[in-house]
């Protein structure tokens, strides 16, 4: 009895053994730092070759991806869109304000849009995290690679201090998620 014990641990202890080695014969994993920040996925060396997490690279490329299950396809789209706010008053572009209200315009010019694109819209990350639609979901009515947006006038405040994200969204179909194409940082400082 005591020998069938000692054989069982022992065959157990070599696959959880064999198992490790396997592992790491498929490959060697690395760190990935995108920007000064580690991936939350690793990246992993397999004959020669460097595979990254698709989801993560289109994230932090600001790309669109769009999955065909059918298929077995993934098609990354990388349109080019450049983000403009413009201050209402002044009559210029600004990416620094001073806390507080601040009436401006968005602007945004994209070219290379190499598929149909259902929707889009615009919001503003204040440094808290809190999030809000600056230019609400708009469906394209019309399919062309080449897009110019410019919205109302409008009022933000800027109530607190720091960082503030614009991200330009946009999604593939009515049931895809919105995916981040463009993104633009706002700082606002102290009155002085």
């Amino acid at each position: 009895m005591k020998f069938r014990r000692i054989i069982t641990l022992t065959l157990a202890l070599s696959m959880f053994g064999t198992v490790s080695v396997f592992a790491d014969s498929i490959g060697q994993q690395i760190r990935v730092i995108i920007n000064n920040r580690e991936a939350s996925d690793p990246g992993l060396i397999v004959d020669g070759k460097t595979m990254l997490s698709l989801r993560e690279m289109a994230e932090s490329l600001h790309a669109l991806i769009a999955w065909n299950e059918e298929a077995k396809k993934v098609q990354i789209i990388k349109p080019n869109v450049h983000m403009f706010l413009i201050d209402a008053e002044k009559d210029k572009i600004f990416n620094e304000v001073e806390r507080g209200k601040a009436d401006f315009i968005f602007i945004a010019q994209t070219d290379n849009l190499l598929a149909d694109v259902y929707s889009f819209r615009v919001t503003i990350t204040d440094p808290y995290g809190k999030v809000t639609d600056i230019v609400p979901e708009t469906i394209f009515t019309d399919q062309k690679d080449t897009y110019n947006t410019r919205s109302k006038e409008m009022s933000y405040d800027f109530r607190f201090t720091g960082k503030y994200t614009i991200d330009y969204q946009m999604k593939l179909t009515r049931n895809h998620d919105y995916q981040t194409v463009s993104q633009k940082v706002i700082t606002s400082r102290s009155l002085k």
